[in-house]
């Protein structure tokens, strides 16, 4: 379906906060439908109204003439109905289509603008609401909406055809009106927070789906079925807890409806029968009454079976509401500002994660001049990650200043600051395509041959080379398909290609043999060297360190240790302790393998 051009900028422009204001777009196609549907809800009134006609002027008097016009009329009323109803469908669709598409735009845009620590922090909720609330909502607007349009109009235009009939037996037919729409309010009232609360426990059973199946390998390895299975199951029990809640005050709520009906058909019954015995109504008005009531407690049925999906839809709404109006955070589009590309330099700078009490770093500062490779080691939790966090931009510090030459990175916009860095982790992500396309991913029209390069710089050249399809091999399911050690190195390579000015690996060769990783560092040290960039280095391996210019050693949030490998041995402090740990943990470790 093809959107409005002026709400696709609205989406990606970050207009209208509210879902209410995506509307406007579309409301034209809203208006057309609720006019075809006036014009249907016409048609079909006038075809009873022929029928009363028909039996009062030529059944009655015998007048067939009559009954074949009132009959003729009323084919050309029902194509005229069948022709609108058609059309209110398309308009309806069209619409319910086009809002959905811009929802789903704004919110997956919005999503793209927010920090990382707010993804982090509603992992729940994320799929769903681009998933079954943007869904939930789309469906009430493209079924709901449109029948509760139709119940209304139909619902307004029967009882003034009743009132034009009869307006005693009106008023007995719409006696139970009030008292429906009083059981409406209250079962809106009763329902309305199960739905609410429907809504959170689906997002929990989602995002544990998501993250079991993704994660299966783990499961697996670990025999953890069966405690898996347990976990969902509660999780599943709760949304089925409150769903049936809320539908056990729908199965009172229809059948008293229902009972509503039936009564106002015994009242008209009761009431037109001695009417038309005492000859103040003729027959054929009973019949029509008896045919518009049909037709008029159809519609209050239907749409009270539509405030269900409207429950639904309000909240979802609601959670949609909530997304947008989330604050922004990240600016995506290009700045006039060019970065800085001199040396790199932190100064003070101080982290804490909202739930903890002590910071993470305390007051760090280093300087990195161009050219430089650069290790960080320290014990588990000392804040290596948070810093290569920070130096991506992925979080901001609490205090301090990164600069770059004489730029500080506040000065450029966060998209310009990162398309100077290059992230590199041992989590690895990989999209569908092949292995060009997710190389190519930071520079899309990037050729071939720059392709090429980048992977002979990460030491994957010759890896993919001994694939049967080379660099169109496809990329499956976030890459399970190839092994640990190669989806790093694809990372690596796509680093490589956007020839960023700084280069941050956190654990990156983790997953990678050694030999790969002295190919990788030799090239890595060269080309760092030649162009003048920095690279920072989160070494999983103490000898990985060794190779590099200088070794920053983090303790406590701090820089307790800084210099290169052979002067950090002889100061006997912590990076000495490490390497001595490590030295008998590989010692240990040849040696199980040689036994």
């Amino acid at each position: 379906t093809r959107v409005p051009e002026r709400a696709v900028q609205m989406a990606l422009a970050g207009h209208g906060r509210q879902v209410s204001s995506l509307l406007t777009p579309v409301a034209w196609m809203f208006v057309i439908a609720a006019l075809l549907i006036a014009l249907d809800s016409a048609a079909g009134v006038g075809v009873l109204v022929l029928l009363q006609r028909g039996i009062d002027s030529g059944v009655a008097a015998g007048d067939m003439s009559t009954i074949g016009i009132c009959a003729l009329l009323a084919l050309c009323l029902v194509a005229i109905g069948w022709c609108c109803y058609a059309l209110q469908t398309i308009f309806a669709a069209r619409a319910a289509e086009s809002v959905q598409h811009t929802v789903r735009l704004r919110s997956f845009s919005h999503l793209l603008r927010l920090s990382l620590p707010w993804h982090e922090k509603h992992i729940d909720s994320r799929l769903t609401r681009m998933t079954v609330d943007v869904d939930s909502l789309a469906r009430f607007l493209q079924n709901g909406l449109a029948s509760a349009a139709t119940s209304i109009v139909t619902m307004v235009a029967i009882a003034a055809a009743m009132f034009w009939l009869d307006p005693i037996l009106a008023l007995t037919a719409l006696s139970a009106v009030p008292v429906v729409m009083l059981a409406t309010w209250i079962y809106r009232r009763l329902s309305s927070p199960a739905y609410a609360q429907a809504r959170l426990e689906i997002g929990k059973v989602n995002s544990t789906l998501q993250e079991k199946v993704s994660g299966m390998r783990v499961v697996q390895s670990h025999g953890q079925q069966q405690q898996e299975a347990a976990r969902l199951r509660a999780l599943s029990d709760n949304f089925r807890a409150t769903r049936v809640r809320a539908q056990k005050y729908l199965a009172v709520y229809f059948p008293f409806l229902t009972f509503c009906t039936e009564a106002a058909y015994a009242a008209v019954l009761l009431i037109g029968a001695s009417r038309v015995a005492g000859g103040e109504m003729t027959p054929g008005i009973l019949a029509a009454f008896f045919l518009l009531l049909g037709q008029f407690y159809g519609p209050v049925q239907q749409l009270s079976g539509i405030v269900d999906s409207w429950q639904q839809a309000t909240a979802s709404g609601k959670h949609i509401n909530a997304l947008l109006a989330t604050e922004d955070t990240e600016n995506i589009e290009p700045s006039s500002i060019t970065p800085g590309t001199g040396a790199l330099r932190l100064e003070a700078l101080t982290f804490r994660y909202p739930e903890k009490t002590q910071p993470v770093l305390d007051k760090l500062s280093l300087t990195i001049p161009p050219g430089t490779v650069v290790a960080v080691v320290g014990r588990s939790g000392a804040g290596k990650s948070t810093l290569i966090k920070l130096l991506a931009g992925l979080y901001s510090p609490g205090s301090g200043q990164i600069r770059v030459g004489e730029r500080l990175i506040d000065a450029a916009s966060l998209s310009d600051y990162r398309r100077q860095t290059g992230l590199v982790t041992q989590d690895v992500a990989l999209f569908s395509g092949d292995i060009a396309e997710n190389i190519r991913y930071p520079r899309p029209n990037s050729s071939d041959t720059e392709v090429e390069s980048a992977a002979r710089r990460a030491g994957l050249f010759e890896t993919v080379q001994h694939l049967p399809l080379g660099f169109r091999t496809p990329v499956n399911n976030g890459g399970t398909d190839l092994s640990a050690g190669q989806r790093q190195l694809i990372a690596l390579a796509r680093a490589h290609l956007a020839q960023a000015h700084i280069l941050l690996l956190d654990e990156a060769t983790a997953r990678i043999d050694r030999s790969a990783e002295e190919r990788l560092m030799t090239s890595l040290t060269r080309v760092t060297h030649t162009e003048k960039r920095i690279a920072l280095i989160v070494a999983h391996r103490l000898t990985t360190a060794r190779r590099c210019d200088v070794i920053v050693v983090i303790d406590k949030g701090c820089i307790a240790e800084y210099g290169s490998h052979e002067q950090l041995i002889a100061t006997h402090g912590l990076y000495a302790r490490l390497w001595r740990d490590s030295i008998g943990q590989t010692r240990d470790t040849q040696g199980e393998v040689i036994g």
